[in-house]
């Protein structure tokens, strides 16, 4: 059956390769807008891993100046203290971005995270725990968490030096010990950006996070880095009392939910999904009825090839199967070749936009080639099973 499959696809060789095109740029169309629908949800879901969607950004879009920053940060405390007794606020959470200076060669960046941020934050690791981070009052000894790309360098359980570059003492060197590696999976803030979820990390990026060491004096992290957590119910009242409160320092911001951040992404992205579904869509319709068409005409044209068939024993079941069989491998050829093209597509574009090829992506698409090979075979396997043994008779004589 298989060689005979083969014969049968070679002969209509020009035929079939045009179909092949036409589904190949299908399928490929649908599964990179499948990958954008995949990464937003993942988006979604990776934000929420680090926050609550009704937690607030406040979005100091000012530039501070390198003058005056003791009164910004004298300001910006008085905001923190003021919004910690009102009821609506549930948890304000604060990072810091730091950069420890490894040797003469080796840097890194990082996150220092204040005590809220650190039990709010649901951290993916594959080793260890955040427990130590979270009881960390003070010591000669700083527990931190590191990504996979800096295990080897770093291992669980080890400890090691460093300087940190943004510390006022250039000569300070820290200890700090490894009690926990974040998977690569795992996104996380970049810090001092504008909306806060912008630019997220990647678990593959070498970067740590430590717990708070000293009070934050960088006005950056306070007007980039600082979250609040309103109580659920209460988010537009938080709202009120969050630009009440900034208002009363002089402060200019503006609040920027972390719901409207994920939705922006999403607006951002939308109009390409949408064509990209629709040019698919309507490319695989074409595509089916376009096999269908062939198809039916290569059944009236090769009555001799079936009466031959037919003589050798087959019955009209055995040549549904071989109908059925040609659309497969049609198909097939199709899906895999975007399989390949759109894998390594995905592979170039991952650094800069998160897209990539996984199993589900894969299911999907094969779900959706199977509908296609059903609705492209019912008409000619009709179409077989209508055939007389007398036209078959006729069309082997």
């Amino acid at each position: 059956m298989g060689y005979i499959i083969l014969r049968a696809l070679k002969r209509q060789k020009k035929k079939n390769v045009l179909l092949l095109i036409q589904f190949f740029v299908g399928f490929l169309a649908m599964f990179l807008a499948i990958a954008m629908v995949q990464n937003i949800w993942r988006y979604r879901q990776q934000i929420q891993h680090l926050v609550p969607e009704r937690a607030i950004q406040m979005a100091n879009y000012e530039e501070d100046g390198q003058t005056g920053e003791d009164k910004q940060v004298q300001a910006y405390e008085k905001v923190v203290q003021k919004l910690e007794k009102e009821k609506e606020i549930e948890r304000i959470l604060l990072f810091e971005n730091i950069i420890l200076q490894l040797d003469e060669q080796e840097e890194v960046e990082g996150l220092e995270m204040h005590l809220n941020t650190l039990q709010t934050t649901q951290f993916l690791l594959t080793k260890g725990s955040t427990k130590e981070l979270c009881e960390y009052k003070g010591g000669s000894v700083i527990p931190i968490l590191v990504t996979q790309a800096m295990e080897s360098a770093h291992p669980y359980g080890s400890e090691f030096t460093a300087r940190e570059e943004t510390s006022k003492d250039p000569k300070a060197v820290k200890h700090y010990r490894v009690v926990g590696v974040i998977s690569e999976k795992m996104k996380f803030w970049s810090g001092n950006m504008i909306p806060a979820s912008d630019g997220l990390k990647d678990g593959g990026e070498e970067w740590f996070v430590t717990p708070e060491t000293k009070a934050c004096k960088s006005p950056a992290a306070f007007g980039s880095n600082l979250i609040f957590v309103p109580k659920a119910g209460q988010e537009q009242q938080a709202e009120t009392k969050l630009q009440q409160a900034y208002e009363e320092q002089g402060i200019t911001a503006e609040p920027f939910s972390v719901k409207k951040q994920i939705e922006e992404y999403y607006n951002g992205q939308k109009t390409f999904i949408f064509v990209l579904i629709f040019f698919a869509v309507i490319l695989l319709f074409l595509s089916v009825l376009g096999c269908i068409g062939t198809i039916l005409a290569s059944i009236m044209q090769r009555k001799e090839e079936f009466g031959i068939y037919v003589s050798m024993g087959f019955t009209k079941r055995k040549l549904a199967r071989l109908i059925l069989g040609e659309l497969g491998c049609l198909f097939a050829a199709a899906f895999i070749l975007a399989v390949a093209v759109c894998g390594l597509v995905l592979t170039g574009m991952d650094l800069n936009t998160g897209l990539r090829m996984n199993g589900q992506m894969v299911g999907m698409e094969a779900c959706i080639m199977l509908v296609c090979v059903g609705v492209s075979a019912v008409m000619p396997v009709r179409r077989v099973g209508m055939l007389q043994p007398i036209e078959l008779m006729e069309g082997r004589r």
